[in-house]
C-alpha cells in the first residue's frame, strides 16, 4: 500500500434518480434542458450525493465523475449533459466533458462541502437508431435502462489526478416510460 494513497469509502447517495424517467432526442435538448429528476417525495429534485468534509481535507481539488452505465456496469451508448459544461477542463470551470459522450465532470466547490451533499443536473440524451446503436443492441444489451455511476476523483500532493477507485457507486437502475397515453 502506498503512503500517499488516501484512505475512501463508497459514495454515499443521497437522492437517487427516478426510476422512470423520459428520455430526450438531440432535438428536444437543444430547445429546452430537461434534467433527471428524483421521485416527487424526495428531498431534493435532483440526484445527489453525500459529500464527507474529510474530502476538503485530503485534497483541495475534488471531482466528481458521473457517468451513464447500462444495467450490466458497462459504459452506455447514450449521451449525458448539462447546458453550462466547459469541452474541456479550466480551472475555473464547474462542470466539464471529456471525449466519452456518457461522461460528465463535476467540481466541487466549498459550497458543496458545506452543505455536505452535492446535487447533479443531468439530461439524458437518446441516441438515434443507426448502424451502431440498431434495434437488436438495444434489445440485447437493455439500452432502455440505465444507471449513474458515480466515482471521485482527487490531486494528489504532486498535482497529478487520481481515480478513486474504492469511492464508486452505482445509482438504480433508471428505465425509460413514456408515460400512460389513454384516448377516449
Amino acid at each position: 500500500l502506498q503512503k500517499d494513497m488516501i484512505k475512501s469509502n463508497k459514495i454515499q447517495i443521497k437522492c437517487q434518480p427516478r426510476s422512470k424517467f423520459r428520455p430526450r432526442t438531440q432535438n428536444e435538448s437543444k430547445t429546452s434542458s430537461h434534467y433527471l429528476r428524483c421521485e416527487d417525495d424526495a428531498e431534493l429534485d435532483h440526484p445527489a450525493i453525500y459529500i464527507p468534509q474529510i474530502w476538503a481535507c485530503q485534497s483541495d481539488m475534488n471531482i466528481i465523475e458521473v457517468a451513464l452505465m447500462d444495467i450490466e456496469k458497462q459504459p452506455h451508448p447514450y449521451t449525458i449533459d448539462n447546458k453550462i459544461i466547459k469541452n474541456s477542463f479550466e480551472d475555473q470551470a464547474l462542470i466539464f466533458k471529456g471525449d466519452k459522450p456518457n461522461i460528465l465532470y463535476f467540481r466541487l466547490t466549498n459550497e458543496d462541502f458545506l452543505n455536505g451533499y452535492k446535487t447533479f443536473m443531468i439530461e439524458l440524451i437518446k441516441s438515434k437508431q443507426d448502424d451502431v446503436i440498431t434495434k437488436k443492441l438495444i434489445r440485447l444489451r437493455k439500452l432502455d435502462q440505465s444507471m449513474l455511476r458515480f466515482t471521485r476523483i482527487y490531486q494528489d500532493k504532486y498535482g497529478n489526478y487520481q481515480r478513486d477507485v474504492n469511492s464508486e457507486e452505482y445509482s438504480c437502475i433508471m428505465t425509460e416510460n413514456y408515460g400512460d397515453v389513454a384516448v377516449e
